[in-house]
């Protein structure tokens, strides 16, 4: 999610870069029950008073075995984009206390919110979402702001290809035959709407849902959960 009247990543100042993360970090203190968390902003970011110095090495250390830590943009690509601007000020990480529930603040998007499920509760981990985007969104109203959206469009983004949902879904499934052969599987994945996303030893692959223009985020997590299903069987 982007805020409405903010440059994005790729165009903003410094100063509108330290205004997103005053306004969501605001927002996200009014998470309670099972979202409620702490914000940490990335070492040497000045900007949060609370965390003058960034978070902590142990902190730090602790976000990147969960996997929640961003670095800082290395690829040509994406520093003529600009997302590497006066790294790391105003950037953070938000976590949940049962860290199911991440964000990231000033990435490649003002935001991206981040949820974590084990097992087969996809959608449980999509209520968490949805849960903590009303929140956010209620908060930021309060406060006289919003998320960029367009009426033909869906969410505005940054990238082009997450416009609409601004969604993606991932799920990892374990498939020792199928994984074996690239092109039936990515066929079958094409077929329901899915593209592999990475892979890893033992035949464990990662699915996600191809396209978020044009259709609903219930009708995405439709799509992602039967056609993992379909995979498995």
């Amino acid at each position: 999610r982007n805020l409405a009247g903010l440059s994005f990543p790729s165009a903003c100042s410094a100063d509108e870069r330290c205004e997103v993360e005053r306004l969501l970090v605001h927002a996200m203190s009014e998470f309670n029950g099972a979202l409620k968390g702490e914000y940490f902003p990335l070492a040497g970011s000045t900007s949060h008073s609370a965390k003058p110095v960034g978070m902590a090495q142990e902190d730090s250390r602790r976000l990147q075995a969960k996997g929640m830590l961003f670095q800082e943009p290395k690829t040509s690509t994406k520093l003529a984009m600009g997302l590497g601007r006066d790294w790391p000020e105003a950037r953070g990480v938000f976590l949940s206390d049962d860290g199911g529930l991440g964000a990231w603040v000033n990435e490649e998007e003002h935001m991206q919110l981040i949820c974590m499920e084990s097992g087969d509760s996809v959608r449980v981990a999509f209520e968490r979402l949805c849960s903590a985007e009303r929140s956010l969104a209620l908060a930021l109203q309060q406060a006289g702001h919003g998320f960029a959206s367009s009426d033909r469009l869906g969410v505005l983004t940054a990238l082009p290809e997450r416009l609409g949902t601004g969604l993606s879904i991932s799920i990892r499934l374990r498939l020792p035959k199928l994984a074996t052969d690239a092109q039936r599987l990515a066929g079958l994945c094409a077929a329901g709407g899915l593209q592999v996303s990475a892979r890893a030893p033992g035949g464990v692959v990662e699915v996600t849902n191809k396209v978020c223009l044009g259709v609903s985020e219930v009708d995405l997590m439709n799509a992602v959960t039967g056609g993992g299903a379909r995979l498995v069987e």
